[in-house]
């Protein structure tokens, strides 16, 4: 199959969707996931070290596996083509490195369901990185409300019962900054795959972005400790996630502009919240105010997408 013949199946709706909805539930997954791993290996909250070494194994593990996955699919060793590998290396830096560093130490500080929500508006710092700083398309008033309503989420997910804010940086502050980092990390993705390979790039970055986890990690002096064939298993699942999602995302953004794949991404916080409370017991943080706030941030991404439609 030629680029020209990838880029007419992989735009097709059917095929869009299917891997859309691969992506969201098995990146909504992911939060809960995480927590319930950090119980498995005894990672507390307070653990900087230990949760950025446990980010790194994962990480490094899913880039070993996507390349030599994609070298046995694609019959030869996967590496960058010539010229890029250092701008692998800066994507692998942004977009594993510093996101899951500030992801992972953020999700330790705040519930699976708050990180789900918070991370549903990635798409909208995709959006105005998009249009503000890389010019890769307009900045419209549908675009402007979609944006006020996942920012007015993270406002109402804040607030408690006698309407204080409760906001804090070490949990869902480094999320949001986390979020932030993601949205510019989609663009220069968007960039660097235009000229390589989807599962090379998600291989490498993942590979290179997770090492300097692992040496971060190790030079805090953290350590893990492997208690169960639970803590395994996590570990695996999580390894899978990262490989499958990231690949999959990977095509989707080469092959599509980024405002007709955000509206299926509003399924991602919808799966994420549902598997946060089932996963974890956090049935008590499902209230109304939970609920209204996931709604302004799927409200928000689908206008994106009806936009672009």
């Amino acid at each position: 199959m030629n680029d020209e013949s990838r880029s007419s199946y992989f735009s097709k709706g059917v095929v869009v969707f299917t891997l859309a909805m691969v992506y969201c539930v098995l990146g909504g997954s992911a939060f809960p996931s995480i927590k319930l791993g950090y119980s498995l290996f005894n990672i507390k909250s307070g653990a900087t070290a230990a949760i950025i070494l446990f980010a790194g194994v994962r990480f490094t593990l899913a880039g070993m596996a996507t390349i030599v996955t994609g070298s046995i699919i694609h019959k030869s060793f996967l590496f960058p083509a010539k010229g890029n590998f250092s701008k692998i290396a800066f994507l692998g830096f942004i977009r594993t490195t510093i996101f899951y560093s500030l992801m992972y130490l953020g999700l330790a500080g705040t519930s699976g369901i708050k990180a789900s929500v918070i991370n549903g508006t990635n798409l909208v710092f995709a959006m105005l990185a998009s249009c503000f700083i890389f010019r890769q398309e307009k900045f419209t008033t549908i675009k402007c409300i979609a944006g006020l309503l996942c920012f007015s989420a993270i406002v109402l997910l804040n607030l408690d019962g006698d309407f204080t804010f409760s906001f804090t940086f070490r949990g869902e502050g480094l999320l949001l900054l986390s979020a932030v980092v993601f949205g510019l990390s989609d663009c220069i993705t968007k960039i660097f795959s235009t000229n390589e390979n989807a599962v090379t790039l998600s291989g490498w970055q993942f590979l290179i972005g997770g090492s300097f986890l692992v040496m971060i990690g190790l030079g805090l002096g953290g350590s893990l400790q492997i208690q169960s064939m639970g803590a395994f298993l996590i570990l695996f699942y999580l390894v899978f996630v990262s490989s499958v999602t990231f690949v999959t995302w990977g095509i989707l953004l080469k092959y599509n502009p980024i405002s007709k794949i955000v509206g299926y991404k509003a399924m991602e916080p919808i799966f994420g919240t549902l598997l946060s409370a089932i996963v974890l017991s956090e049935y008590s943080s499902l209230g109304i105010q939970t609920i209204a706030a996931l709604a302004l941030v799927c409200i928000g991404i689908t206008l994106l997408n009806c936009y672009n439609k």
